[in-house]
């Protein structure tokens, strides 16, 4: 739970960085019309542009386009963002449940990309179904715990109460049970209540060692654990192999857009070498005719 809230965090946070992104682009959308209108080429306005287009598709998956004034529009699955001089910013109100919106119209997973898109499926999906089933252990854990402590007599000679309850159990049910199971408040201020054996017999502890082979029980709240924790592993390393992937596929893709828009500093060095010594050869030529001009007006 305090996982997916921490998700939350960084949910609003993405929004924060994308909205000031946005408005960034508006400005410099506003800043290029009037260059171009005063017959200007505000080439470092268009790589600026560019950057924060790219960084959009980073921040939120959206996708840009240059118009024929130079200004960018960017869209989100179809849903403008940013035209012109105009934005629409994107909202969010970090609690469960939650979705990032245009407005007053929200955003399904299915139209988001990027770092939000991947933090709202964690959250959904991922850190959902694993607080699920982490509810499941512990209501598993809860129910065979107690069966067996219930069980047994105390150290008075009473039988045994629950060991583990779930707060709130009236309004809530079984809802976040992981988050509300604790030990009973009654075995909390009084130990003696606690069950070691079926007898008050100092000696008796079979209710204890019963409780504690829990754990080799693959069909219990162990197994539902162990299964758990595998899952989780599973998917981690899972996630980690399909980053990798995508660095690759990444850097290909930036390494074509370079060979076609980028700056080579060798092939640049090459051309200033080249006109320098055209220049030369050209100043060469001047001074060779005026010298021989010269040497005509001399005879």
């Amino acid at each position: 739970v305090q996982q997916r809230d921490e998700v939350d965090s960084e949910i609003l946070q993405t929004v924060d960085d994308a909205n000031r992104v946005m408005r960034e682009l508006q400005t410099l959308n506003r800043n290029i019309l009037t260059a171009t209108s005063a017959g200007n080429l505000p080439a470092d306005l268009e790589d600026r542009r560019d950057l924060l287009v790219e960084t959009l598709g980073e921040l939120v998956g959206a996708t840009g386009s240059v118009e024929a004034d130079g200004t960018a529009t960017v869209r989100i699955n179809g849903r403008i963002l940013v035209q012109a001089e105009s934005v629409s910013e994107l909202t969010y109100e970090a609690q469960r449940g939650s979705v990032p919106a245009i407005g007053d119209s929200p955003l399904g997973l299915g139209d988001l990309d990027g770092k939000l898109g991947g933090l709202v499926e964690v959250r959904d999906d991922d850190l959902g179904e694993a607080i699920a089933r982490l509810d499941a252990f512990a209501l598993r854990l809860a129910s065979d715990v107690n069966r067996v402590h219930e069980q047994g007599t105390d150290a008075y000679g009473d039988a045994a109460g629950a060991f583990f309850v779930l707060t709130n159990q009236e309004t809530e049910g079984d809802a976040n049970a992981a988050a509300r199971l604790y030990v009973a408040t009654a075995l909390q201020e009084d130990p003696l209540l606690v069950a070691a054996g079926t007898t008050a017999s100092p000696g008796d502890n079979h209710v204890a060692l019963d409780i504690a082979a829990q754990r080799n029980d693959l069909y219990g709240a162990s197994g539902l654990l162990r299964a758990l924790v595998v899952d989780v592993g599973a998917r981690s390393r899972e996630a980690q192999d399909l980053a990798l992937g995508q660095e690759v596929i990444v850097s290909s893709f930036q390494a074509q857009r370079e060979s076609v828009s980028g700056v080579s500093l060798d092939e640049e060095a090459a051309n200033l070498l080249r006109f320098q010594r055209s220049y030369e050869a050209a100043a060469r030529l001047v001074s060779i005719a005026d010298e021989m001009a010269q040497t005509v007006l001399g005879i």
